[in-house]
């Protein structure tokens, strides 16, 4: 049982660049350090080779060892993750904390790897593009860019982003539009001495344009088949940056056509032939028996209290839950309600006792255990499960569950 949120997603206005596994058509692309075939890694063990009618797909991460040191690739660094399976070969990295994109079969749980090449890492650069410097150190001045600022505010229409580069201590303003000698003279009129600044043009959106195209792209796209997990507005690279679980190719075409190049989508999982509907669901290592209240994305949940609970078994609903809920979480069964847990994606359960495990496969805890978990409460109006186990709330957990001893 996959966990959605209602009208929870996590939307980020965050007005810097990303990390980029992918761009969309019209942008620069990043030059792969090596282009092959796969190749034995010297580090983790591969699973054999075995015939496979999966979806041909890229998958976009960074290399890490699963279980049993089996070789997997991770949406995000610091692995093991509920990752992807290397079969038959591991790519032999030049630098192992690189991003790589593999191009092969997946079935659900591994990938049979075809062609793989090594992305080096994106490093969001400040550097003001007039290549002049200024003077002292730190935080930009305020009150020096008191009266650039009341400029600045009438000038929304034209003004694609700001920024400060720290290293020259200066200060970037980027306009739409090729002509910028009027605004250049203005800003540069309302700044004091004490201040350096860069005044360019020739950007393609204007900063409000893309906010405007980040709040309508729940209209245009499906948020949820996609696994959406946040949308950002990127003012160093002009653009809107989308971070997801899956992609397709008719989701790029919508995206294209409706937006142009103003929108780029960064997904794990991509698939090539055909669309994210003939994905294969994911194959956890151990199916169980019990419906968990899972995540739907590897990225997981954004919160990050760390909450203390008790897993309890309710054998006649079927469904594991915490004692207690928000307001009167005092870890004793049966007082101060039931809180649902959301467990990370790919997590599964026994009975008989209760056991639960990861996607890989680990035990993690058993019934009475009492359990530490990163994460954060969300209210019933944000739950929409089949089994909420009388639960008044949920725990959407962002990390492992870690058994402790009261």
């Amino acid at each position: 049982m996959r966990f959605k949120y209602r009208h929870a997603l996590v939307v980020l206005s965050v007005l810097v660049a990303a990390c980029a596994s992918e761009l969309s058509p019209g942008n620069d692309q990043p030059t792969p350090t090596t282009v092959a075939t796969a190749a034995p890694s010297s580090t983790a063990p591969v699973r054999d080779v075995v015939d496979s009618d999966g979806v041909r797909v890229a998958i976009t991460g960074f290399l890490s060892q699963g279980r049993d040191g089996v070789a997997e690739i991770c949406p995000g660094r610091g692995g093991p993750c509920p990752g992807v399976l290397l079969v038959g070969g591991a790519p032999s990295l030049d630098d192992p904390s690189n991003m790589v994109r593999l191009i092969g079969r997946y079935d659900g749980r591994d990938v049979i790897v075809q062609e793989w090449s090594e992305i080096d890492s994106f490093e969001t650069d400040f550097t003001n593009p007039c290549g002049v410097a200024g003077t002292g150190f730190g935080n930009p001045p305020d009150e020096a860019l008191t009266a650039v600022d009341e400029v600045v505010a009438g000038l929304r229409d034209r003004l694609a982003g700001t920024w400060w580069d720290s290293s020259n201590q200066v200060m970037t303003f980027w306009f739409t539009g090729d002509s910028v000698d009027d605004l250049r003279s203005q800003l540069e009129d309302a700044a004091t001495d004490d201040v350096e600044l860069c005044i360019v043009g020739g950007a393609k959106h204007s900063e409000g344009d893309l906010l405007q195209i980040q709040a309508a792209l729940d209209d245009v796209i499906d948020f949820r088949a996609l696994g959406v997990q946040s949308t950002s507005v990127d003012i160093i690279r002009n653009m809107v940056d989308v971070s997801s679980e899956l992609l397709d190719e008719p989701t790029r075409v919508v995206l294209e056509t409706e937006f142009g190049d103003a929108v780029t989508v960064h997904a794990f999982i991509e698939v090539l032939d055909g669309r994210i509907a003939d994905l294969p669901d994911p194959q956890p290592a151990i199916p169980g028996d019990v419906e968990l209240a899972t995540q739907s994305t590897r990225g997981g949940g954004g919160m990050d209290a760390l909450g203390r609970f008790i897993v309890m078994f309710d054998a006649e609903l079927g469904c594991v839950y915490f004692p207690g809920d928000e307001e009167s979480n005092n870890g004793e069964p049966g007082t101060g309600g039931r809180t649902l847990p959301v467990w990370p994606f790919g997590y599964t359960a026994e009975s008989d006792p209760l056991r639960i495990y990861d996607f890989e496969g680990n035990l993690l805890a058993e019934e009475g255990d009492t359990v530490e978990m990163g994460g954060g409460f969300v209210s019933a109006e944000f739950m929409d499960v089949d089994n909420d186990c009388g639960a008044t709330g949920a725990w959407i957990a962002s990390s492992p569950p870690v058994v402790v001893i009261p």
